[in-house]
This record gives C-alpha cells, sequence and structure tokens, in this order.
C-alpha cells in the first residue's frame, strides 16, 4: 500500500510541479528579454531613461524674464479710430450675418 501511495504520490507531484515550473521558467524567460530590449533601446537613446529625465527636470528652458509682468498702458479709440487701423492693417472685411435656415418641425417620438 505505501509503495501505491508513494507512486500516486510521485505522479501528482510530476504532473503538477512540471506544468508549474515550465510557467516560471517561461514568465522568468519573458521578463529577462523585456529587460534586455529596454535596455538596448535605452543605450540606442543615448544612455540611462531615468538619468535623462532628470536632467531635463532639472534644465530651464526659458531665463527668469520671460514670462513675468510687463507693465502696459491701455489706450481707447473711437470706432473711426479702430476701423481705419484695421482696414490700414489689411485685415478688414464686412461680414454679412445670415439668418438661420430651419427646414425640419420637431417631433415628438413616442
Amino acid at each position: 500500500m505505501g509503495g501505491f501511495l508513494g507512486f500516486l504520490f510521485l505522479l501528482l507531484l510530476v504532473v503538477i510541479l512540471v506544468p508549474l515550473l515550465r510557467i516560471f521558467a517561461a514568465a522568468y524567460n519573458l521578463r529577462r528579454r523585456f529587460k534586455q530590449a529596454t535596455g538596448q533601446f535605452r543605450e540606442r537613446q543615448g544612455g540611462n531613461g531615468s538619468q535623462r529625465q532628470q536632467q531635463t527636470q532639472k534644465e530651464k528652458i526659458f531665463t527668469k524674464d520671460v514670462g513675468e509682468y510687463v507693465a502696459f498702458e491701455e489706450i481707447k479709440i473711437d470706432e473711426d479710430e479702430f476701423s481705419r487701423r484695421r482696414e490700414a492693417a489689411g485685415s478688414y472685411r464686412e461680414v454679412k450675418a445670415e439668418s438661420q435656415i430651419t427646414d425640419v418641425e420637431f417631433e415628438e417620438l413616442k
């Protein structure tokens, strides 16, 4: 009886452990290949990606005076002066407003 139970235990062990070991080995190989591929990508991009992110975060693109408040004086001009300036700039064109066209009456669905 002990030999039969040992055989069943060994058979169960082989049936369960072998597929589990294969799954773990495949996952490990996939992880290793992924790390290797991303490492090659980083090398082609010019170094470690995390170092590049840290460098770009530290560098300032704009100088300190850019984007600061600039004092200005608002001047008021009348409509004639405004239209004269707009015509002189060449961006003036008259636009006629059209009435809205309705071709469908609302019908409530039940």
